[in-house]
This record gives C-alpha cells, structure tokens and sequence, in this order.
C-alpha cells in the first residue's frame, strides 16, 4: 500500500507505481473475471447467453431463437425484488439519552443521513445492488462530491458497477484496501475532459502500445461497449487507495488525474459482498453448467414433438395417382390391396421428466423457490395449509443479504459524514428531504452538526421481503398482539407518503366521530341545543362540521339567529312548565337561557354546555 507520507511525491513521478498496482489488481481477479462475463452474458440473454450455455460453436444467426428458460435472470429478479428496499435510518442520542440537547442532534443527525439518501437517489440504487450483490457476488459505492442546484457542495455515494471493478485483497476483515476501476472510454471524450493533456491522448489515432510503456490490460481497448460505442476508446483505469484517486491511461503511459483522499478512516471506496466460503463468488457460479444441460434437453424435446407430429407415411402397394399428397383436404385414389402404414409416434417421455429434474437441481442450486413463481412446492390439495405453503418465503437468505446491505450503508454513511465534517466544516449549509414522508427544510454548519459523531444504524423491519398482501394480513395481526405499533406498520407499507399527516387526519376523524356520536346521544335524549346542532349539519349536508360545533359549543355566547334565539327559549319555558297566568316580566338574554338548560339540563342532562365540554 502507498503510504501517506508519499502525498509529498510529485504525481507524476508515481505512474510506475500506480500503474503496477493496477496490472496487479487485475491479475489478482482474472479468476474471477471469465465468470463476471458468463453470469452477465446469461442474464442479459440473447446469442451472446446461448453461446455462454451451449458454447462458441453455435451458429450467431439462429441462437437466439433457440427455446431457453432462463431461470437465472427469472431467479435474479424475484431474489432483487425483495432486497431492494432501503433499511430504516435510526440515529440514537449520544451520550446522555434523557439530555434534550442530545436528542436534537440526533434528530439532526437524521435529517443528514436522510437528505444524502435522497440527493444520491439510494431508493433507486438499492434494486440494483439487489441484483449485482447475488449476480456478480459485490457491489461497490465510491465517495465523491455533488453540486445541488443552488451550488452547495454535498457527499455523494456513488454506485459503480461491479463488472468494471478489480478489488484488492480482501484481508481478515473482508474489506480491501485499495482497488481499480477499468473502463474504455472514447479519445475524444477524454480529450474533453482532461485538456491539458489533449494532444497526448489524441495522438497516433490507431493507439498502438508504445514500446517499454506501460502493458496494455487484457482487455481489447477496441472493444464496443456503453462508454466505448465507437469503437475507438482508450482503456483508462481510475487507482483508489488510502492517499487518493488516479486515473491513468495505461497505453499513454500518462497519469491525468488526482484528487487526495480527505477521508482519516480509509480509502474513499465501500464493498459490500455476498457471504461466501473462501472466494468472491456469483451465486449463480454452480448452474451454468445445469443451465446448458436444460437447454439442450429443450432443443432435443422440440425436435421429438416435432418428429413425432410430422412422422413419414409407408404405403405398400400402387398408387392411381401420380404423387402421394398430405395435408388437410388431401385426397389419394390407391389400388385395391394397397396398404397405408403411419408409424407410431415415439415421442420420449423420460426426456420430460429429466427436463423437470433438472428444474429441480436448478431452483436449489440457484436459491430460486417456486413459491417465486405462485406454484405449489409439493401436490398438496387446495387447502388452507396447501395455499399457505405458497406464501413460504426463504427469508434466511434473504436476512443475510440485508445484514450485507445494511452493514454496508453504515460504512456509506460514516464516510460521508466524515467527508462532510472535513470539507465543509464551517459552510453554513441547507438541509431538504422527507422524514416518514413529512417534509422538512433545515440549515446545517456540519462541524457543529456532525462533532465527530458518524455512528448510524440501519435496519431492515420485520416486514422487510414481505410482499403488500402479507404485509397487510401479517402486520395486522403483529399489530392485534401489540407486538408493534399503528405507526411501524405503517412504515412498512410501501406507498404511504407524509405518515404524520396521516396520522393527524385519523385522529381528526376519530375526534370528529366521538363528538357527533355524543350530539346525537344527547338529541335523542331530549336536548334541544343538540337537536338544533343536527338539523344544521343535516342542512349543510355534512359541510363546515367544524364551524357548526363551534358555534354552539363555544364557550362565549354563541352567535344565534332569531329564530335560534325563539327556539331556545320556547324550549326553556317548556322545560319551566310556563303556565299562561304567570307573570311574564323581561325575557332572558342568551347566556342565561344557556345556563338554565345546563342546570336543568333536559332529559338528557347535558345542554349545550354539557355537549361543549364533552367535545
């Protein structure tokens, strides 16, 4: 490894280096790499997957319309399909939990971590690195920096893909210290982007090797790819390590590139892995084989239907007509005794059931269930066990990729805070993003912010792999044995957006339904407040409930109409048995009315009053 003393070296002077670190890298994964192309080859499908299958002898013209299962890309996408959901962020206070101080901080802390998840898109990283992680067994993040709109500088992770990534030794600890990106990117392009070393790079235009330069990678640099449409690209390989970041042009012999790593805790690179024996290996490494055989058994099954379909007729004897005709409609005129044979077709029926066993071999091998697939894993009738062996979900592979996954993010996440408290220290800085769907907008100054504390953790919920209808039937049933609660259920679900508004709209609901079910208690027990209160709301047709329960149940004399007015004291008189002789002297003002029906209260015993304070 390059120590960090050597920053002092002129960057020139260390192309020797980095570029026999590099050949050295990818030496090291040449092992590794013909398998790399295999597994993407089948995925991607097409000739290139049946000659990866059936070998190079297949003719390119009709390869593709050779009858394949590819269970490997079927298998690779249900598998990514339940990892790729993103972990929930939890930031823990640190130090003194009950300290309010600390809590802020965390929440703070949060709101960090959630805006680089979304400012780097980490929702629509995760599915893929669900396919990369089983497909070519890593994945790898690279550290960089982002510009917002508002030309605010941000770490940034970055998902680079693993086919183009030459790891370093992985060590005790599972991580590599350093590592090589190769790519072939166009002249031109690279003349644009390093112009100071245009006339370099552009230089002999079938860039042949130099002699005594630096060996060219195995790969052709002419190779057509997505960098490299034109065909004309020159292999550039970008060095990470502890002290930096060079890109190099192994054929020019020619370092155009450094940024130095700001980062104290390693190199700016994160590698997550599958979990494997004792080599970095595809999980999908042990079926090619299996893949290639159930592709021929497919072909040999065709050509038997076919030959058992369109078997040859025998006919023994002479023919009136000229030639024999087949087909619909056809019709021969033979001489008498001639006789007309039709071999039995034999079309091989082991030849199926070694396709089906192969399926088999497949499915364990590959991890791909057929529960997958909606099928039954055993000939069980149609019942409730037998349906229910179909919801079976192999959530012990499916937990260790998310432990990788998630232990992955926590690396992500130290780094950037790290990336961001030393960059930016005192940059006063804005802070968007969406917390269980709530949106928040925030500023931020990382050195006060972060303080050296980069500790995160992520977690995939108990619902993490689970498909909507399992989650619905499932959590509620978690929820029902207050295993959890209202709120983590509704973490869960995917499509719920801005939780707290949710929330607060149900408890709107329930206050709303406890308030009209006491009015309508009291109307039909006789109060004559509430009985006014219900021909309003039936009146308004259910509109500005709010506004109606407050003007009755205000605690203020309420704003009444005459007729209001007339009513409420018609009703009270009625209640005061007002016999015609009594002496009548001047009518009571309002609130008087109001509290005479809260001390008489009514049959119902409550009044107006009653119904305000029970709302």
């Amino acid at each position: 490894m390059v120590a960090t003393a050597e920053l002092a070296i002129p960057v020139d002077s260390r192309v020797e280096h980095v570029l026999d670190r590099v050949n050295y890298l990818y030496d090291i994964n040449q092992a590794q790499f013909p398998e790399r192309i295999r597994i993407r080859s089948i995925i991607d499908g097409g000739a290139q997957g049946i000659k990866a299958l059936l070998g190079s002898r297949i003719k390119m013209s009709s390869s593709e319309l050779i009858p394949v299962a590819n269970l490997l890309d079927s298998g690779l996408r249900k598998l990514a399909q339940k990892l790729g959901r993103r972990p929930d962020l939890r930031i823990l206070p640190f130090g003194n939990e009950d300290s309010e101080t600390a809590r802020k901080n965390a929440e703070l802390r949060e709101r960090i971590l959630t805006a680089y998840d979304e400012g780097d898109a980490r929702e629509m990283q995760l599915p893929q690195v669900g396919r990369w992680l089983p497909g070519y067994g890593f994945a790898v993040w690279i550290i960089r920096e982002r510009i917002d709109t508002n030309g605010f500088p941000y770490p940034s992770a970055e998902l680079r893909d693993p086919f183009d990534v030459y790891p370093g030794p992985w060590g005790p600890n599972a991580q590599p210290e350093d590592m090589a990106i190769i790519r072939t990117v166009p002249a031109r392009s690279l003349a644009r982007r390093y112009p100071q070393h245009a006339a370099k790079i552009l230089e002999n235009a079938q860039h042949k090797r130099q002699s005594g330069g630096a060996v060219l990678l195995g790969r052709n640099s002419s190779t057509r790819s997505w960098d490299n449409q034109s065909g004309d690209g020159l292999q550039v390989a970008e060095y990470y390590d502890t002290v930096g970041t060079w890109v190099v042009i192994p054929e020019k012999h020619l370092v155009v590139d450094f940024v130095p790593n700001p980062l104290h805790t390693g190199a700016r690179f994160v590698l997550v892995k599958r979990f494997v024996f004792n080599q970095l290996q595809s999980q999908y490494a042990h079926i090619v084989g299996l893949m290639g055989m159930m592709a021929k058994m497919n072909i040999l099954g065709q050509i038997a239907l076919e030959d058992g379909v369109f078997t040859e007729t025998n006919v023994f004897g002479e023919m009136e007509t000229g030639q024999y005709e087949k087909g619909r409609n056809a019709t021969n005129f033979l001489s008498p005794g001639t006789r007309v044979e039709k071999p039995v077709a034999q079309i091989p029926v082991q030849l199926f059931q070694q396709i089906d066993r192969i399926e088999r071999q497949l499915r364990i091998s590959g991890g791909y269930p057929v529960q997958d697939d909606g099928a039954n894993p055993a000939n069980t009738a149609a019942t409730g066990r037998g349906l229910e062996r179909l919801d079976f979900n192999p959530s012990l592979e499916i937990r260790e990729y998310q432990t990788a996954i998630a232990n992955a993010l926590v690396r992500v996440d130290r780094k950037l805070l790290e990336w961001d408290e030393t960059l930016y220290a005192d940059q006063s800085k804005p802070l968007v993003g969406h917390i269980k769907g709530a949106p928040f907008n925030t500023s931020y100054t990382p050195k006060t912010a972060i303080n050296g504390n980069y500790l995160s953790r992520r977690i995939y919920g108990v619902m993490a792999g689970w498909d909507e209808p399992e989650k619905i039937v499932t959590g509620l049933q978690l929820l029902q044995g207050e295993i959890i609660d209202t709120e983590t259920m509704q973490e869960n679900l995917d499509g719920l957006e801005n939780i707290s508004v949710i929330n607060e709209r149900i408890r709107l609901k329930k206050a709303e339904q406890a308030m009209f079910d006491t009015i309508t208690n009291n109307a039909i027990n006789g109060d004559p407040a509430a009985k006014l209160l219900l021909a309003e709301l039936i009146e308004s047709g259910g509109k500005n409930f709010a506004q109606i329960l407050k003007k009755f149940l205000s605690p203020e004399e309420p704003d009444l109409s005459d007729d209001e007015q007339a009513f409420l004291e018609a009703q009270l008189q009625a209640q005061q048995g007002g016999q015609p002789g009594a002496p009548q002297g001047p009518p009571p003002d309002v609130t008087t009315v109001l509290s005479q029906l809260q001390q008489g209260g009514g049959v119902g015993g409550g009044g107006i009053q009653t119904v305000g304070r029970l709302g």
